[in-house]
């Protein structure tokens, strides 16, 4: 039985309780040798009992068997017994030797029993750190692969670098736009092998992960590129990088690059343009006075016939120059029923007045209609403004027409 196990079983008295049971025995056993020692060595059983408890039981207790072992000894079996009163100069002398090298196993116990507590300790931390480690070890590879896994399966294509610029990892949409394979493009320079160009000039472009690596910052997409692969393919890409940080010294050790085809995004955006030409195109051409308003109501475009009216020009009407002209009397009306439009998101028709370049003012019908997205989500209002006075006059001149037509054929009859 250790040490620990004694002071489990018997938390505070057992290793005291074992001192005085050791100086008995020392002193029985003392008693039981002497025929064979005489008065030689009286102190010698006491000192084993020190080292027994001094080695199991402690510091204390083994001060205790020491200083009461001593006293016991004195009074059992140095001349006179009996009595505390050493005569014998020798028995003063072994005393004060058995003392000595009492002091000196019980320092020498306490060292050893110190020591092996720090080697104990250290042993279990540098178990636990096994441990941890491990446990890190694990869970640093099962967090790899689930990166590697999702940077395999999402979209984007992905290429990270080490701090010198060199290739450590490509996902498959990586390989895919850029034409290489990673275990070849792995440890190359990245500008051998994301090249890209200005769109429109074609001019060789930067890579955002050298400037992220450069000034240890976030690097976001910065004009229209086009990514040359491998065989030649061209293809509009958005890109941006990223320093990768050690997290313990917080020093930047590589680069993220993320980027993306938007081949599909750049063809419809083309081809909205050109429906927005045609558009404009279109309403520039038509008599009608025509208008195109934000979701917030804030009107941003009008076609040519409005400004031929009207006799102004975009940057007077933007905002609330539109305001200049209605009739100070109508404008509020007008205000109001375009509030409540802007609310319901439904179209409504109205008419009132439009002050002309010679300053006349002509009554106009208008109709506002939402345009939506699948959603019903409002995305742009578009209004006409159709002069009544020359509906009228087209109307009257339909009418002078017809009646001219029908006397000659009256006359023929």
């Amino acid at each position: 039985m250790d040490r620990l196990e004694w002071n489990s079983k018997f938390p505070v008295l057992g290793p005291y309780f074992a001192a005085i049971v050791a100086i008995a025995a020392a002193v029985l056993l003392r008693l039981a040798i002497e025929p064979l020692l005489g008065d030689r060595s009286p102190f010698v059983t006491l000192i084993i009992a020190v080292i027994i408890v001094a080695r199991y039981f402690g510091g204390g207790p083994a001060w205790l068997t020491l200083t009461a072992g001593s006293a016991a000894v004195a009074f059992f079996i140095l001349e006179p017994r009996y009595s505390f009163d050493i005569v014998l100069l020798e028995f003063r002398l072994a005393l004060v030797l058995t003392i000595i090298i009492g002091f000196a196993i019980i320092i020498t116990f306490g060292s050893l029993e110190n020591a092996r507590r720090r080697l104990d300790e250290h042993r279990q931390q540098l178990r636990r750190e096994v441990t941890d480690r491990r446990t890190a070890e694990k869970l640093l590879a099962e967090q790899t692969d689930r990166l590697r896994i999702t940077l395999a399966s999402i979209g984007d294509a992905v290429i990270t670098t080490d701090r010198t610029g060199c290739i450590t990892y490509m996902n498959a949409m990586a390989e895919t736009l850029t034409g290489w394979v990673s275990e070849e493009a792995a440890g190359k320079p990245l500008s051998g092998v994301f090249r890209v160009v200005d769109e429109s000039t074609h001019q060789t472009i930067a890579n955002p992960a050298t400037k992220a690596l450069k000034e240890a910052a976030v690097v976001g997409m910065m004009g229209r590129k086009i990514l040359v692969a491998k065989d030649g393919t061209e293809r509009p890409i958005e890109d941006n990088a990223a320093p990768i940080r050690c997290n313990m010294r917080k020093i930047v050790v590589g680069s993220v690059l993320v980027f993306r085809d938007v081949s599909d995004r750049r063809r419809q955006e083309r081809e909205l343009e050109s429906r927005e030409r045609q558009f404009r195109n279109l309403a520039d051409s038509i008599p009608h006075l025509c208008w195109m308003a934000n979701p917030a109501g804030e009107i941003f475009w009008f076609n040519r016939s409005w400004f031929d009216y009207t006799g102004t020009n975009l940057g007077t009407m933007v905002g609330r120059g539109w305001h200049s002209v209605h009739t100070s009397d109508e404008l509020p009306v007008v205000l109001e029923r375009w509030k409540v439009a802007l609310a319901s998101g439904e179209a409504f028709d109205m008419s009132y007045s439009l002050r002309s370049k010679d300053g006349k003012y002509r009554r106009f019908v208008t109709h506002v209609v939402p345009v939506k997205d699948e959603n019903g989500r409002v995305l742009r209002w578009f209004g006409t403004n159709t002069d009544i006075a020359a509906v009228k006059e087209a109307e009257q001149q339909a009418v002078e027409a017809e009646v001219d037509l029908r006397e000659p054929v009256a006359a023929m009859r």
